[in-house]
């Protein structure tokens, strides 16, 4: 019996994503769609880092908020902000900060780690398999080798998003993203001044 119900999930998962070509819908368009409907994005996910070898070698959870150019990855040991001209990365392990450029323009996924959500069309060309969406950087010296998106065929909501790369892949599982009020005054630098001197500050702009 569950082997019948396993074959009807994955029929009918198809025939959706079939339905949509036919029909001319098209998912990542509908994906961008909602995401910009929201002023700005809170997400709580699960990211799960396997190395090469097939091993799993970081699971913890995160989130991540997003408006417009900025945006803020929270996770156990590192957090990066970033205001749309400078990111800040706070290495809680070695209570270090840097602070590099930033370059909205950038596809890699170590400089705009979710960019594939807001600008999908403009960096990646993509094909539709069974209940995901396949996606090739346009950047033939792009950091990472493909992007799968997997999304709920009900609302077009995301699911999950992992990047492919020669040393490994690297997923985020979305356990939940909803539009929240814009943020206001620092929430997306550090104020220096208020860092204790026991953080090591490395500015590389």
């Amino acid at each position: 019996m569950k082997k019948i119900f396993v074959i009807l999930a994955v029929v009918l998962v198809v025939g959706a994503f079939f339905a949509f070509a036919q029909s001319g819908v098209d998912p990542i368009s509908k994906m961008e769609e909602k995401l910009r409907s929201y002023d700005a994005i809170e997400t709580a996910y699960r990211f799960i880092v396997t190395n090469k070898e097939g091993k799993v070698v970081v699971d913890e959870p995160g989130t991540f908020y997003q408006e417009g150019e900025c945006f803020l990855v929270k996770s156990f040991s590192l957090d990066i902000y970033c205001d749309g001209e400078s990111k800040m990365i706070y290495n809680h392990m070695f209570d270090e900060i840097t602070i590099i450029g930033h370059d909205p323009s950038n596809g890699n996924m170590s400089e705009n780690p979710f960019v594939v959500l807001t600008d999908t069309k403009a960096n990646y060309t993509y094909v539709f398999e069974n209940d995901k969406v396949v996606l090739t950087p346009k950047n033939g010296s792009a950091d990472h080798t493909s992007v799968e998106i997997v999304l709920s065929l009900n609302d077009f909501s995301i699911k999950s998003i992992t990047y492919f790369a020669p040393s490994g892949s690297y997923r985020a599982e979305v356990q939940s993203l909803k539009g929240v009020d814009k943020k206001v005054g620092e929430f997306y630098t550090i104020n220096l001044d208020k860092v204790s001197d026991d953080v090591v500050i490395n500015d590389l702009r």
